[in-house]
């Protein structure tokens, strides 16, 4: 008799904590799909962060990127929706390209790699915003309330800036013809 209730009581708490399990597996598949998709829609934004400074520090298009990462353009675009993880060929793409995995994968430390072509690009980029903001501080300079000397000293210094860009123009107008 005892040895009865002691089977019935046991395929009750078996019954029980089955139930329960299979409700908790049940959570727990379902938060780590949540997760990991919330996890894969950040590694993409950082991806497409990256696909915005691709080309020293300009834009490409999803199906340029694609080209150049040997990649179709569906699956980037996959990519940086969190629709699918990025594969390690890719990764390892990048990195030769100077942007550094760590950072895709977890956002932590810099975007750019700690190889060559990671110091070159960021450099590059430094060097466009640094441009930039003179160009911004040039249109923010209020003339009228300068004296004729210092407008003199600006037009001097932006017509030797001037110059530079003419210089430029020129040596790749010889590149071109030859």
């Amino acid at each position: 008799m005892l040895i009865s209730i002691f089977f019935i009581n046991f395929e009750i708490i078996t019954s029980i904590c089955c139930n329960i399990y299979s409700k908790f597996k049940y959570y727990l598949q379902y938060i780590q799909i949540f997760f990991m998709g919330e996890l894969q829609k950040k590694i993409g934004e950082r991806l497409r962060a990256i696909r915005q400074i691709f080309l020293e520090g300009d834009k490409v298009s999803t199906r340029q990127f694609a080209n150049a990462l040997g990649e179709k353009k569906d699956s980037i675009t996959n990519y940086e929706m969190g629709k699918a993880g990025i594969p390690n060929r890719v990764l390892t793409k990048l990195y030769e390209r100077g942007f550094n995995p760590v950072f895709i994968l977890t956002g932590e430390g810099s975007m750019f790699a700690d190889n060559e072509n990671g110091r070159l690009i960021e450099e590059k980029i430094n060097s466009k915003k640094k441009k930039t903001t003179n160009i911004q501080n040039i249109r923010e300079i209020d003339l009228s309330k300068l004296s004729l000397s210092e407008l003199e000293r600006k037009v001097l210094q932006y017509q030797v800036a001037a110059g530079d860009i003419q210089k430029i123009i020129e040596l790749k107008k010889m590149q071109e013809t030859s």
